[in-house]
């Protein structure tokens, strides 16, 4: 009887990991190299930031992100990165800070996933799994990309588009009056000007 029931547990157990093995997939991804400013050409996107949202797997693996230091790139504000909600997708949760390593698809939309250099900043209490497998600490990487690529800040001085911001309704009427105001001054002026050349 004992053996009747654990052969009926191990065809179980086997039907059940076979069962996982088809509806799961692995991330296969290739040796990775050192981290080095000729692995860092392959990528489009390098920054340092903080995640925004959650990953909208309804919307192609969309996620909000907030770039503290941008090293490879354009970015001006928030963007939005996308990852892959099933194979080799990188699992971001709101509020927390990443290196992101990205490549751009032929919408120009930022792509990134686990194969990449891509990892998360963990508390030290944490076992960071990426420092077994690369070698490097979190806080290595980052002192790299300060090192080797200039971070793209804002410029201060640098010309920008001025924003314009919607005048209350109530207001136009005022804004009317002073400029026919100035506008009368300017005329008196001006013939007055004209009367004396004269």
């Amino acid at each position: 009887m004992i053996s009747n029931k654990k052969s009926s547990n191990l065809w179980l157990s086997s039907f059940v990991l076979l069962l996982f093995s088809f509806s799961s997939r692995a991330c296969i991804c290739p040796e990775m190299k050192l981290l080095s400013v000729e692995t860092c050409g392959f990528y489009d996107f390098i920054a340092y930031g903080r995640v925004d949202s959650e990953i909208d797997c309804s919307n192609s693996g969309a996620l909000l992100f907030s770039p503290v230091e941008l090293f490879k790139g354009d970015a001006s504000g928030d963007l939005i990165l996308y990852t892959d909600c099933k194979d080799c997708g990188v699992s971001f949760s709101k509020g927390e800070y990443w290196i992101v390593f990205g490549n751009k698809n032929n919408a120009q939309e930022i792509q990134v996933n686990q194969c990449s250099f891509t990892r998360n900043q963990l508390p030290d209490t944490v076992q960071d799994y990426s420092e077994v497998v690369r070698g490097t600490k979190f806080e290595d990487d980052l002192v790299f990309l300060k090192n080797n690529f200039e971070s793209k800040v804002d410029d201060k001085n640098e010309l920008k588009a001025k924003k314009y911001e919607k005048v209350d309704p109530e207001l136009v009427p005022v804004f009317l009056g002073i400029s026919l105001v100035f506008m009368l001054i300017g005329f008196l002026v001006i013939k007055r000007i004209g009367k004396r050349n004269s």
